[in-house]
């Protein structure tokens, strides 16, 4: 949440957000992701200041949900891994 009322979220708002919506009813289920991969989201969707707004924040989610939800579809057997092919992959990726 913007605790600083400033109209953005730090990195460190901007992760409790993401995993506190993960976590309610229709949010991401099994959303966990790793440091390395939280900071190319910062530095993806966050300004120079490492502010993220709440347009990208929206999209930032949106993105997130289509991509947990393909590779859960993906994921058979819940193990947390699957194969993409290239043109499956090229295709979720410019699109989500």
């Amino acid at each position: 949440m913007d605790t600083s009322g400033h109209g953005y979220f730090n990195s460190y708002e901007f992760r409790h957000i993401l995993y506190m919506l993960a976590s309610q009813k229709n949010g991401i289920p099994g959303f966990r992701i790793s440091n390395a991969t939280f900071n190319a989201i910062v530095m993806r969707y966050s300004d120079k200041d490492g502010q993220v707004r709440f347009n990208d924040f929206v999209s930032c989610y949106i993105k997130l949900r289509t991509v947990f939800d393909t590779f859960r579809r993906k994921d058979a057997y819940a193990q947390g891994r699957t194969r993409f092919e290239f043109n499956e992959f090229a295709a979720l990726a410019m699109y989500s």
